[in-house]
């Protein structure tokens, strides 16, 4: 009973693993499939396009629904709408929050390796490699790992 216990545990921490990773690597592939696109609202936008942000040096950082952002939508959402879709990519942040409303401790896994969040919402715009090459990378803040494409 205990072995089967603990087979079924496995299963479930294995199948977490796994569904994290795809998260993650969903999310690279959009992120390298839109590295070199810059959406019409950013191209407008001389904040998106000044001559600082084409310096090799230059690391702009960006919330990932903002103007600079290529997930930018073409029409925006109203902001409340924008929350309520990042905190449902967000179960267990938002479970943490909720505890502190409620006064219940609740734990926060956000040790080394761990990652308490579904979504990225900075961005950084860096030039990498040589000659450099435009690319978004998410900054995440809740992991202590950076990932480069």
């Amino acid at each position: 009973q205990t072995k089967r216990k603990k087979i079924t545990r496995e299963r479930k921490e294995a199948k977490s693993f796994i569904m994290d990773l795809a998260t993650k690597l969903l999310l690279l592939f959009s992120l390298l499939t839109t590295a070199t696109t810059t959406t019409t609202r950013a191209a407008a936008n001389p904040q998106c396009t000044s001559s600082k942000s084409n310096h090799p040096d230059d690391l702009s950082v960006f919330h990932i629904y903002g103007e600079c952002s290529p997930f930018s939508p073409q029409k925006p959402e109203p902001w409340p709408n924008t929350v309520l879709d990042m905190a449902s990519k967000d179960p267990k942040r938002v479970a943490f929050l909720d505890s502190l409303v409620a006064k219940k401790p609740t734990p926060a896994p956000i040790g080394s390796g761990q990652n308490i969040l579904n979504i990225g919402n900075y961005l950084v715009r860096a030039q990498i490699g040589t000659p450099p090459q435009l690319m978004f990378m998410v900054l995440d803040t809740s992991y202590d790992t950076a990932w480069v494409p």
